[in-house]
């Protein structure tokens, strides 16, 4: 079972998002469908509804995850499903980390920040992502991230922003020599939905 956050992201509005969130709806309306994958299964809308609207919801927390190399990041408990408390990597060494969502969405993806930002600008550390619907980057889906205000970094692949996404990556590539540390304190999947 997933979690839905429709809770507004931490930085408020940074980065621009084409629908709103998920809103004028009863989520436990429907009947229960254990066997679904669909986080909004038992979903249902108002009457009334402007069903041709399409809303958002995040994913917070992956399936799974894999670090590679394993030390690069710490802090990787704080990602399982199972964990309540505020989500908080620290980014040592160049690395991947790959997010297995556990089921394919309509999406895009994006995380949070606080000091990435200073430090792409004053550095020469990058980092990238990639989506796929499959457990390999999909080509021509692999980019640097784009940043908006001060802590706010998403994927953009297309200009409607969002694919068909099941799994997503971070890369950082890092100098050998870095000292620097920097930390990511929010992982998103957005999702669009379309009210019925």
């Amino acid at each position: 079972v997933w979690a839905v956050s429709t809770i507004s992201k931490a930085h408020g509005d940074e980065a621009p998002e084409p629908f709103p969130d998920l809103f004028g709806y009863c989520s436990t309306c429907g009947p229960p469908q254990p066997a679904s994958p669909d986080p909004l299964v038992r979903y249902t809308w108002e009457a009334g509804m402007n069903m041709s609207q399409l809303q958002v919801y995040r994913i917070n927390r992956p399936n799974e995850f894999l670090v590679d190399p394993r030390n690069s990041i710490s802090g990787v408990e704080s990602l399982s499903k199972n964990t309540s408390g505020h989500l908080h990597l620290q980014i040592h060494t160049s690395g991947s980390l790959r997010l297995d969502w556990g089921t394919e969405r309509a999406a895009w993806f994006e995380f949070e920040s606080p000091d990435l930002g200073n430090i792409l600008d004053t550095t020469n550390i990058t980092v990238g992502a990639a989506i796929s619907e499959f457990n390999t980057p999909y080509p021509g889906k692999t980019r640097q991230v784009t940043k908006y205000g001060d802590c706010t970094f998403r994927l953009e692949t297309n200009e409607e922003l969002y694919e068909g996404v099941r799994y997503t990556w971070l890369y950082f590539d890092m100098p050998a020599t870095s000292k620097v540390l920097w930390h990511i304190t929010q992982i998103s999947l957005v999702a669009k939905v379309k009210p019925i």
